[in-house]
């Protein structure tokens, strides 16, 4: 993640760690560590399974279907 830093309160200055927009993804054992906004499931079916997401706000997020195993 190299967004550059932006002025507080600003809601254009965040990035997101992994973000997922295509039909039929699907991870296994894969990390995804973030401190805000770690994993943004964007649109389309996904499929996770043995994976690690970490974050402290809004750590999954989105208008996906997805499925966590």
């Amino acid at each position: 993640n190299d967004a550059p830093s932006g002025a507080a309160g600003s809601p254009f200055n965040q990035s997101v760690a992994v973000v997922v927009g295509g039909d039929k993804s699907a991870f296994y054992h894969c990390g995804f560590y973030s401190a805000h906004n770690t994993l943004f499931d964007y649109k389309g079916r996904h499929f996770y399974e043995s994976c690690y997401i970490q974050g402290s706000i809004d750590f999954i997020y989105g208008q996906a279907q997805s499925l966590f195993k």
